[in-house]
This record gives structure tokens, sequence and C-alpha cells, in this order.
């Protein structure tokens, strides 16, 4: 028989409907208990298996995997920390260094002040000897006018 030989005697004829059926579920049957056996005859027959022991050697990668993670997140970490730590030492630095710049700044302002008053108390004792100059002068002429 061909595959459209088959097809044809299952096909339904054009005024015939098709029928479904649910089908029909059967309860299962319970299973009947084991008559109980001795405990002592049950621990000999089952061998007990250490549940601790099966979990573990199935997680071993998976923990080695955590704490290396661990280990790894602990270190950066501290690299954060240290680098904090270098930032503030230098920020405290950079604080003290600014403080003793500002206070060498201080100290040549006043400097050049006092540069400043010594240099305006020379230029009026400049004007004044040249005043007696012109004075001295003054008088060498009419001496010597006087002597010719």
């Amino acid at each position: 028989m061909s595959k459209k030989d088959k097809t044809a005697e299952t096909a339904l004829p054009e005024n015939e409907a098709q029928v479904t059926e649910d089908p029909v579920v059967e309860p299962e049957p319970e299973p009947e208990p084991e008559p109980e056996a001795e405990p002592e005859a049950e621990a000999e027959a089952e061998p007990i298996i250490d549940v601790a022991k099966v979990e573990r050697k199935g997680s071993g990668g998976v923990a080695w995997l955590a704490l290396f993670l661990a280990l790894i997140t602990l270190a950066s970490l501290a690299y954060m920390q240290i680098q904090d730590w270098r930032v503030q030492s230098d920020a405290d630095q950079s604080a003290s260094s600014l403080a003793d710049l500002r206070s060498r700044i201080v100290t040549s302002s006043e400097s050049l002040s006092n540069l400043d008053r010594g240099l305006s108390e020379l230029a009026a004792a400049d004007a004044q000897a040249a005043s007696e100059l012109e004075q001295l002068q003054s008088e060498l002429d009419q001496r010597i006018q006087l002597l010719d």
C-alpha cells in the first residue's frame, strides 16, 4: 500500500462529520504497602549515603571560583583604599605647600614694602643732598667773586 492509498482509506466522506472523543483517564492504583521489615534488616539492605559528601563533590569548583572572586574583590578594595590614602596624603602635602607659599609671599611683600620705604628715604636724602650741594655751590661762587 502506498501513502496515497492509506490517506484515501482514512479520509472521511464529505457528508460525515468527524467525531472526537476525549481520552478516558483512569485513576492510578495505589501501591500496596510493603510489609514492614525490622529496622536492622533495612539498614543492612540499603547503604547510608552521606548527603554532605554528595553535595560537596559537585560544588568544589564553584566554591573555588567563589573564593577566587572574593579574593579579587578584597584585593581591589584594598587597592582603592591605599589609593585613597595616597590621594589624601598628597592633598595634605599640597595644602601644607600652599600654606608655605602663602607665608613666603607675605614675607616677600613685607620685604618689598621695606625696600620701597628705604628707596623713598634715599630719594628724600638725595634731594636734600642735592639742595645742600646747590647751596654750597652758590656760596663757593660768591667767595670766588669776592676774591676776584
